[in-house]
């Protein structure tokens, strides 16, 4: 009976790797749809800046700069979001292109590399479960029906060693009554 549960019980953790782990390639493509539509609509604001500078004769920079530079402290905090936003765009798209250049055994480690928590918490938000049925996806079912049945079988090792913890003070005391120990004096 317990090798019988033991049994069931370790293939529902390997089902459960299985499912979960299947879900890393979608949400890593949810992600990365998301993060382009954050590159596209910051082009369009920092193409919209560029195009404003082009017109008073400057360069980008030159034109943040003369915001930064300005004695005006609303100026200058334009000048800072300006230039952040330009610096945020740099960043996202070069997380973007190296996600969409890494291979399916970079790809966890380019995503962990580069990820951005703002679009993390919006993806996790939107998220669509699904059952991928792609050569990354299996790739991540196995890897995650071996990594379940390595966490059954580690949480079941660390509970057995506690009951042998456990029982170890009581080993060697019987609770039986032993009537050869009985001392019967005759008279």
């Amino acid at each position: 009976m317990f090798k019988w549960v033991t049994g069931l019980i370790d293939r529902i953790f390997a089902a459960a790797g299985g499912v979960l782990f299947s879900q890393v390639p979608l949400y890593m493509k949810q992600y990365a749809q998301q993060l382009n539509g954050h590159v596209a609509e910051l082009r369009y604001q920092v193409d919209a800046m560029r195009q404003a500078a082009t017109n008073s004769g400057k360069t980008l920079e030159q034109f943040i700069q003369k915001f930064v530079d300005n004695p005006d402290v609303d100026f200058v905090r334009q000048g800072d979001i300006m230039s952040a936003m330009v610096n945020r765009w740099h960043d996202i798209t070069n997380a973007l292109t190296a996600l969409q250049e890494s291979s399916v055994i970079t790809r966890p480690f380019v995503f962990m590399r580069h990820v951005n928590g703002d679009i993390i918490k919006s993806t996790w938000s939107q998220y669509v479960f699904g059952l991928p049925f792609t050569l990354e996806g299996l790739v991540y079912a196995v890897v995650g029906i071996i990594c379940g049945f390595l966490i059954f079988y580690g949480i079941r090792k660390f509970f057995l060693a506690l009951w042998i913890i456990i029982k170890s003070p009581f080993a060697g005391k019987s609770t039986k009554f032993d009537v050869k120990k009985i001392d019967v004096k005759k008279e």
